[in-house]
């Protein structure tokens, strides 16, 4: 039998497996989702890109790409040409996120969201402003957007990234003040009741001590008090107990709470009662609130009217090229 001897066929190496970058960009003038997909399409087509994702609120765009293809330095031409700003960011750089928040009523509830969002593994920073309601957060690790959110859900109140808050209506401005104003025709007209009302109870409390079926009447005025202005109240103590928190809502109701009940309670027993001064601190210091809902709503207003003051146009010349840009609030891809 004849042994026929094949040549060595040498194995071909395998194939080099393709290497790929990360980079980051700041993107500057996205203003919706639209501006949003733009700009991962523009990305996508530049040559090499792999992959692009694009973050509204942070303003960040990641892109994994092929080094021997492309450079950080087309990408951010690329996310030019399409009418947006971009820069390179860099791996220790910040970043910066605006949250509007509801819910605050004063110094302790700005402490309480500072702290709840400056304990989020990342942020390395955080301002709250009581006046405009706003949260501004330096990011500097992986802390994302829904970690910032849930942390002020956690303490008690409700946060919405600043963009999307904008976007949510045409005019968020105007949205905004019209809620301001029904909230406080809300307040004068439980101001309205409780001055109505603790008026009589004071005048039957100190002058009429032997006035027939005196308590009851008493509790019938004073219930509306303790129920209806003073929910503000009993709504926030609720909400800070379920976090473990006081505030000095807490202290209003727990005060009013208890000369009401035990009132009630004696009422029935034939005890003294302190109707009055369940009634005349709720209602005092829901005055309080109301004036100090008047003067936040003025310096609010103050400060976005001198935000508001800022240029409303941009024209940027680029190649020998020159563009006009309007505010922020509009798209680049329409301006």
């Amino acid at each position: 039998m004849a042994t026929i001897h094949l040549p060595e066929v040498a194995e071909s190496p395998p194939l080099a497996a393709a290497t790929t970058e990360t980079a980051e960009l700041t993107v500057s003038g996205m203003t919706c989702a639209s501006c949003v997909m733009r700009v991962e399409k523009k990305l996508k087509n530049v040559p090499g890109v792999a992959d692009a994702a694009v973050n509204l609120a942070t303003e960040r765009a990641i892109v994994t790409y092929d080094p021997s293809q492309t450079d950080p330095d087309a990408l951010v031409k690329s996310v030019e040409a399409a009418g947006y700003g971009a820069t390179l960011h860099a791996r220790d750089e910040p970043l910066a996120a605006n949250l509007a928040i509801t819910g605050m009523t004063c110094a302790s509830c700005v402490r309480r969201v500072e702290r709840a969002l400056a304990k989020i593994p990342g942020v390395e920073g955080a301002s709250v402003n009581l006046a405009t309601e706003r949260a501004s957060v330096t990011l500097g690790g992986q802390a994302t957007i829904n970690d910032l959110l849930t942390a002020v859900e956690n303490a008690g109140y409700h946060a919405t990234p600043l963009i999307e808050a904008e976007e949510e209506h045409a005019d968020a401005e105007l949205v905004e003040e019209q809620r301001r104003r029904h909230d406080m025709r809300i307040r004068f007209a439980k101001l309205a009741l409780g001055i109505g009302l603790t008026i009589p109870i004071l005048f039957i409390a100190m002058f009429h001590m032997d006035m027939r079926y005196r308590d009851y009447w008493l509790l019938a005025l004073t219930t509306p008090v303790w129920l209806v202005v003073g929910w503000d109240f009993h709504k926030s103590a609720l909400i800070n107990a379920r976090h473990r928190a006081v505030n000095m809502d807490t202290l209003v109701s727990v005060g009013g709470s208890i000369a009401f009940f035990y009132s009630l309670i004696a009422t029935f027993t034939g005890q003294d009662t302190f109707y009055d001064t369940a009634a005349i601190i709720i209602t005092f210091i829901f005055l309080g609130k109301v004036l100090e809902a008047i003067a936040k709503g003025r310096a609010g207003s103050a400060i976005r009217k001198l935000m508001g003051l800022g240029a409303k146009t941009a024209r940027v010349v680029r190649g020998g090229v020159s563009r006009t840009f309007r505010s922020l609030r509009c798209c680049p891809a329409t301006c």
